[in-house]
């Protein structure tokens, strides 16, 4: 799958008109959701998302034809999943402007996207619009890299989905022309055409396995591991970890076992430490005992498993992996428990992977006598409607992934996600599989915010007077795309802080949460100094975000006062700062701003962001080597940025 949308999806505000106001707040919070999500921050992403996209609806409001407006708003919900409504809105702009090639680019980017739930012909259908609307890009633009970049990607997964050699070649001479075209200081996106030439590649290696052509496949998966290679070189710290983890498994593919372990012991030995990266780690763990199992070094795979474990407990995969190895070498009454924990954490998964637990479980207790609970389970397994056979002979990656897609298509994302895990096992560089599991990693993320939803209700079915509840009602609601209701609970919560004000005048709690509920800025702005009056604990968050209204409104000097009082009672408050450093450097103050970015580097040395800022500003000043020696501090600690 293509790394921007599997990983994180970056694109760059492209605009279709020939002037623009020097401020344009929407898209400064899309660009920094960008680089928050692209640095592993991905709620504080999310909030930033939202912030622009909020902006944005504010101006369409008011002009319905802001094309740039459209475009951003596109952009916007493209990187909050929100497909469909971020396909409307490239239309919209499209409409309004049909020689707009960045807006074809980015339809074509959310077509893309929405086939994650598509099936079948109509899957394949949407494939071919996204085709068509980069070549709609390509035609009013032959030499936009990205969209021969972007159509090579849709081409590769429509070839691997139809298994249709020529679609694959097609693909191929895309990504040759995107190469060609791309700048070579534009790092990123060259690495990610290099990432999906390996991918097709990869994919062709399949598909032509899948015919016996073996010499040939063989073939194909050398030269990607070749690409990934230069993917990896371009870009280490994005495009490259799903390179590096894709190799590895080429590597396995080829039955190259030690240069995949090396492959992985490498991606572990530099992998950022980041709980966002926790499924990646686990991933990588758990491929790694793979290979140690299938090299019979049931030890190794055990210790490697329990990585992954530790890293997902609720991993049914890797308790899986575990219990096989203990059972291959002979420690079957750990093996029982491994597969009871596989059990236990499997529940939500699909049938046939839980017979294959209820197998392996029959298989450990009768080694260990126990004939009557070993039938037992032999029973639930054949009741799950798999006989005791190994995996080998009962089935191939292809079958897991049809298994995944029928138990996608019936809305059980959970029980998808471990088909899609095992096809993954048995060829880890289907990218079939790995473009599958990627939704439903997403899916699962909405879980989460169901799961907040439920918690809230429950809440407030006791409570109904708790503002913040309310709040976290919206936010969980938000999240799940269902506005309308947001904006009903939000209304609620604003309701209940109303009445708690009018009860006590003097609540700075309540009108600090009314200041950051009111979507009308100078309504806010007077909440925000209500708080700052009564010296409410929350004075000095106040002040910063009166400081960001007041920017936004125009009014720079009074926001530079606002955010000063704020340091003045805090030194060293990082937000406060960093709101300084913001503010000057919008108003082209970089002297200042270089300052307030100083200061940010003494409270958080190790904060990547605060050094690509400091970066930025000194580069403003024409302090080129000082500036790149602070871009190489934020590239050290993490930082990753294509311009």
């Amino acid at each position: 799958m293509k790394a921007r949308f599997a990983i994180v999806l970056v694109a760059m505000v492209m605009i279709c008109v020939t002037t623009l106001a020097q401020e344009n707040t929407a898209q400064g919070w899309y660009k920094k959701g960008q680089d928050l999500d692209r640095n592993g921050f991905h709620n504080e992403s999310v909030q930033a998302y939202y912030k622009a996209l909020n902006l944005t609806n504010e101006t369409l409001k008011k002009n319905p034809k802001d094309v740039v407006a459209w475009q951003t708003s596109g952009l916007v919900l493209e990187s909050l999943d929100r497909t469909d409504e971020a396909a409307k809105a490239f239309d919209k702009a499209i409409e309004l402007n049909p020689q707009c090639a960045e807006a074809w680019l980015h339809k074509g980017m959310a077509l893309y996207l929405i086939t994650n739930r598509l099936q079948g012909q109509e899957r394949n259908k949407t494939f071919e619009d996204a085709v068509k609307a980069y070549d709609k890009a390509i035609e009013i633009n032959p030499n936009y890299g990205e969209a021969w970049e972007d159509k090579g990607y849709s081409l590769g997964s429509l070839a691997s989905f139809s298994k249709n050699l020529s679609k694959f070649n097609e693909s191929l001479n895309a990504f040759d022309k995107a190469i060609e075209l791309i700048p070579v200081n534009d790092t990123m996106n060259l690495a990610l055409a290099w990432d999906g030439r390996a991918n097709t590649l990869a994919g062709m290696g399949n598909t032509l396995d899948d015919t016996n052509r073996r010499d040939e496949a063989k073939a194909k998966r050398e030269e990607a591991l070749n690409d990934y290679g230069k993917a990896i070189e371009l870009d280490r710290n994005f495009t490259g970890l799903e390179a590096r983890l894709h190799s590895a498994g080429i590597l396995t593919d080829l039955g190259r076992y030690n240069e995949s372990l090396a492959a992985y012991d490498k991606i572990i030995e530099t992998m950022p430490s980041n709980n966002s990266m926790d499924i990646y780690a686990a991933n990588v763990w758990e491929g790694k005992g793979s290979v140690l199992e299938k090299m019979g070094k049931h030890e190794d795979a055990l210790k490697t498993f329990d990585k992954a474990i530790e890293l997902d407990p609720t991993d049914a995969g890797a308790w899986k992996g575990k219990g096989d190895s203990l059972n291959n070498s002979g420690r079957y009454d750990e093996a029982v428990k491994a597969y009871d924990k596989a059990i236990e954490a499997g529940e939500p998964y699909s049938l046939p992977f839980k017979a294959m637990l209820w197998n392996g479980k029959g298989d450990a207790l009768k080694a260990l006598g126990r004939n009557s609970e070993a039938d037992a389970s032999f029973a639930k397994a054949k009741e799950l409607g798999t006989l005791t056979v190994t995996v080998a002979q009962e089935n191939t990656a292809d079958y897991w992934i049809k298994k995944g897609n029928d138990l996608v298509e019936s809305g059980s994302f959970e029980e998808a996600l471990t088909d899609y895990n095992k096809a993954i096992q048995i060829d880890p560089e289907n990218l079939d599989a790995w473009d599958r599991k990627a939704l439903i990693f997403y899916v699962l993320d909405q879980q989460a915010y169901r799961k907040v939803l439920n918690l809230s209700e429950m809440r407030l079915a006791k409570n109904p007077q708790d503002a913040w509840t309310w709040q976290a009602h919206a936010a969980a609601l938000t999240s799940l795309g269902r506005q309308e209701e947001a904006n009903q609970s939000q209304q609620k919560a604003l309701e209940i802080y109303d009445q708690e004000i009018k009860d006590n005048p003097k609540n700075a709690t309540a009108w600090f949460y009314k200041a950051e509920l009111t979507a009308n800025r100078t309504e806010a702005l007077s909440a925000y100094e209500k708080v700052i009056e009564l010296n409410g604990s929350m004075k000095v968050e106040a002040l910063i975000t009166k400081g960001n209204i007041l920017l936004n409104l125009g009014k720079s000097d009074e926001a530079i006062a606002a955010v000063d009082k704020a340091i003045q009672l805090d030194s060293k408050n990082f937000q406060a700062w960093e709101e300084m450093a913001l503010v000057y450097h919008v108003l082209g103050k970089y002297n200042e701003s270089l300052t307030a970015y100083e200061k940010l580097t003494e409270i958080k040395p190790e904060n990547a962001l605060v050094w690509k800022g400091k970066g930025d500003a000194l580069k403003a000043l024409d302090r080129q080597s000082e500036a790149d020696a602070a871009y190489a501090k934020a590239k050290e600690l993490g930082y990753s940025d294509s311009s």
